[in-house]
């Protein structure tokens, strides 16, 4: 289990990396160092991001999700893995977190989530995080579309999508 687990977050540090070396080939291609630093801006500046930082403060974390599909053959696990590793790339290089969040919906009309049945995910979060996440908690599959059984259920503030956990077999929601 602790080899799956470091597995995964070597993982999500490796893909945050891929990541930030696409961005950089854009800067090789302007000579000019200041011309180099506006474009590098101006690439990244709209674009989403995703952001980890509380997900370890509730139950439903990775170990959760881990736990989720220990039962299941090994092969669920590296296709959770997978999934989650290309949702946080994929999320990242979207032209605007709107369009990030319509593409990982399930609905038309968005994912918002009630408060109240997800209580338990906010009131862990630090005071001055928990009105931002109340009002504007939403869950994403991991898949484009609104596909396949595994879920996310995080907040959107300006273009960064904070997780705070991992459904792996749609249980929560």
């Amino acid at each position: 289990m602790k080899l799956l687990l470091k597995q995964l977050l070597n993982i999500i540090l490796k893909n945050m990396q891929n990541s930030f070396n696409l961005r950089n080939t854009l800067k090789q291609e302007v000579s000019n160092p200041t011309e180099q630093k506006e474009r590098f801006v101006q690439t990244i500046e709209d674009q989403p991001m995703v952001d980890l930082r509380f997900l370890h403060q509730s139950n439903k974390c990775i170990k959760y999700a881990m736990d989720e599909i220990r039962g299941d053959s090994r092969t669920e696990k590296n296709i959770f893995i997978d999934c989650f590793q290309k949702f946080i790339f994929d999320f990242s290089n979207q032209i605007s977190i709107s369009k990030a969040l319509k593409t990982y919906s399930s609905h038309n009309n968005g994912s918002s989530l009630n408060y109240k049945d997800y209580r338990y995910l906010i009131e862990v979060l630090p005071e001055s995080v928990q009105l931002i996440a109340k009002d504007e908690l939403i869950h994403l599959h991991l898949k484009p579309n609104g596909k396949g059984q595994y879920i996310i259920i995080g907040f959107c503030l300006n273009d960064i999508l904070f997780i705070l956990a991992i459904d792996p077999k749609h249980k929560l929601i």
